[in-house]
């Protein structure tokens, strides 16, 4: 049960395009999804993230 934290960091780094930008770091040649990301240091702001990905997106509703 403590490695799912792992799996859904991967997955929302593959999924949502804003996470991928501003926290995660691909690593180019890992054949395996677990093994081709590492996070950031950075503090996420859940309010901060989706305030930013509403003004990105804002012309595209």
């Amino acid at each position: 049960m403590a490695g799912f934290i792992f799996i859904l960091q991967i997955w929302a780094y593959e999924s949502v395009m804003g996470l991928r930008e501003l926290y995660g770091n691909r690593i180019g040649g890992a054949e395996v999804p677990l093994l081709s990301w590492s996070g950031s240091r950075k503090r996420f702001k859940f309010e901060e993230f989706v305030r930013q990905e509403k003004e990105h997106h804002e012309d595209k509703v």
